[in-house]
């Protein structure tokens, strides 16, 4: 069964933490050389994460995840935006997700739908840089393979996380492979897509 979503931006590449006192917030880019492809502003605190993404002449996306133990996303509001759109503007498309066990409940300009999944997956789309940060912070604390639950199609892949040292990890998810610079809790600090001159950066708000 898929998920019938359809984004219209463009899309660049295919265990518990204590409670944070301040909440974590900055930006996570995509660049090639000196060309920013993609940002993401986001905050995080112990209980959620809200992003704006935004790509040169494309739709901006805006989500809000709320967060549950070990790393885990109980559900997932994403609202798509023209590029031009004023604050306050109403989205061209909105679409929530929450997780329940292996069920991904859906609700889409089409209806609700209930899509198959694995337990304790993360709902994604392309270019949410800062919700990729769960799946090395994840793996950081526990190791292993995480659960990706593609919103836009539907589909469940498991991402391959491995440690390479202590202060660098890799994503592996399909055919593509991503090496972070990560912190001892696993927050993204830079990295690479593999067979691209694509880089993350991270920087302040």
């Amino acid at each position: 069964m898929k998920l019938l979503i359809s984004f219209t931006a463009a899309l660049v590449g295919a265990g518990s933490l204590p409670a944070q006192q301040v909440p974590d917030q900055g930006v996570l880019l995509i660049r090639r050389g000196a060309d920013t492809l993609v940002t993401d502003r986001f905050v995080r605190t112990a209980d959620s994460l809200t992003g704006r993404v935004t790509i040169q002449g494309q739709p901006r996306i805006e989500y809000a995840a709320a967060l549950g133990p070990r790393e885990t996303v109980r559900s997932l509001t994403v609202a798509v935006f023209a590029a031009d759109a004023a604050p306050g503007a109403q989205p061209l498309q909105r679409v929530s997700i929450v997780m329940q066990g292996d069920t991904a409940i859906a609700d889409t300009p089409g209806g609700v739908q209930r899509v198959p999944t694995k337990a304790g997956a993360v709902p994604m789309f392309n270019n949410a840089l800062a919700l990729s940060e769960i799946f090395t912070r994840r793996a950081k604390a526990a190791g292993g393979t995480v659960p990706y639950f593609a919103i836009a199609g539907g589909a469940t892949i498991d991402a391959m996380v491995q440690t390479v040292a202590p202060d660098s990890m890799t994503l592996a998810i399909g055919p593509q492979t991503q090496r972070f610079k990560v912190d001892a809790t696993g927050r993204i600090l830079g990295g690479i897509i593999g067979g691209t001159t694509m880089e993350f950066v991270r920087g302040s708000r």
